[in-house]
């Protein structure tokens, strides 16, 4: 079993080998012969090889761009880094670089000229009545404290208890509210606010609380900020030792790109469309070979065609000639014969005797087109010159014989 199994296997392979083998005799042929094949080869070889050069180059500039994206976001990340958030987001300190943010601008330190509190007071009326209350909202009071001249200015705000009014059933009470909280910051002479509170909270709430203690800690910050020198040099993030590594590995992939782009396709022909006897030629002198005996090939196939078409024509000529000879004969022995009967009755009506009748009447018979292709049909081979010798013989006879001459 084992031994058939491996003939069977054998077999199969051989006629795969076989048809492969088969297949490119096919292609061979047909390159080396069929000009438009070649041409559609040639094609697609440049089409593989240019395929091939645009993937690598694609793929070294894809390269390229990734390191280019991570320069950006080590960059990035370095910056973000330095920041430091504090005051609920509202303050951004850069201490490396001397800077602050503040409502979404960068100032030096140095420009820092003081920070004071803005704070708008108010009320509301909560009134309870059999398990209800109704919320009623005063108009409020402002109140303005604390300068930053040295030491930050302690925050002013007067708070007063809620009032309780007992009616009937209900009870009354007024709560106090904080309707606006900021703190006003002078940078380079221009004030700004920074708002921490827009509408009205209660000021028993823990976002009142929490707004509190943050513009508190603003004021605070500034004023120690204002007195901080700006640092006179810094490392910018592009010059980070993280950053130079991205760069040379920029540098080195620039490079590569740029042989990459140098390194132009090599449009090599595959050693299957090659002839054994033209094995060392290169692909431009075999080419040239090729197109040097396609134009021999032409040229021979131009000749024979010609030739062709010459003895066609020469054979058509003089077929034509001899149909054309073939009429005029006919129209001038159709004539003679009419002639020679002319002749014959001119002779009968006029007494020129029975000889010359008869000499007239048999030549215009037997050069009669009627009578010769009746004598052509009988197998009997009569030539056109038998036919004037008989015309100028038995014309002659019927003219010596006529009894007037």
């Amino acid at each position: 079993m084992l031994q058939i199994y491996v003939m069977v296997i054998y077999s199969i392979l051989c006629r795969i080998g076989g048809t492969r083998m088969a297949n490119e005799e096919k292609e061979l042929h047909k390159f080396v012969y069929n000009p438009k094949y070649r041409e559609k080869v040639i094609a697609r070889v440049h089409k593989e090889r240019d395929k091939q050069y645009n993937k690598g180059v694609k793929r070294v500039k894809s390269e390229r761009d990734k390191l280019v994206k991570s320069r950006s976001k080590e960059i990035s990340r370095i910056s973000n880094s330095r920041w430091e958030i504090s005051c609920g987001g509202k303050l951004w300190v850069n201490r490396t670089e001397g800077k602050v943010r503040i409502n979404y601008a960068e100032y030096l330190f140095s420009s820092i000229q003081g920070a004071q509190l803005n704070i708008i007071n108010g009320s509301r009326i909560e009134t309870t009545s059999n398990s209800k209350s109704k919320k009623h909202v005063s108009l409020g009071w402002a109140v303005a404290g604390g300068v930053v001249a040295g030491p930050v200015g302690a925050v002013v705000a007067g708070s007063t208890l809620g009032k309780t009014k007992t009616k009937g059933s209900s009870v009354s009470n007024q709560i106090p509210t904080c309707d606006h909280l900021g703190v006003f910051v002078t940078i380079d002479g221009f004030v700004q606010e920074v708002v921490f509170i827009s509408s009205p909270v209660d000021q028993t709430s823990p976002a009142f609380s929490r707004a509190q203690r943050d513009a508190q800690n603003l004021i605070a910050q500034l004023s120690v900020l204002s007195r901080t020198p700006v640092p006179e040099s810094f490392i910018r993030p592009e010059d980070e030792s993280s950053v130079k590594v991205i760069d040379a590995q920029i540098v080195d992939k620039e490079q590569e790109l740029q042989k990459v782009i140098e390194d132009k396709p090599i449009y090599t022909l595959p050693d299957m469309y090659r002839m054994e006897e033209n094995k060392e030629l290169s692909d431009e002198d075999y080419l040239q070979y090729l197109i040097n005996t396609d134009s021999e090939r032409m040229a021979e196939n131009d000749s024979a065609n010609s030739s062709i078409l010459q003895n066609l024509m020469g054979e058509d000529y003089k077929q034509k000639l001899k149909t054309i000879g073939g009429v005029i004969g006919k129209v001038i022995f159709w004539f003679f014969s009419i002639v020679c009967l002319l002749y014959a009755v001119i002779s009968l009506t006029t007494k020129g005797g029975m000889l010359s009748v008869i000499y007239f009447v048999v030549t215009g018979m037997i050069i009669n087109p009627i009578t010769t292709a009746y004598i052509r049909s009988e197998g009997v081979k009569l030539s056109v010159w038998y036919l004037i010798i008989i015309l100028i013989v038995g014309f002659m006879a019927g003219v010596y014989s006529y009894s007037g001459v």
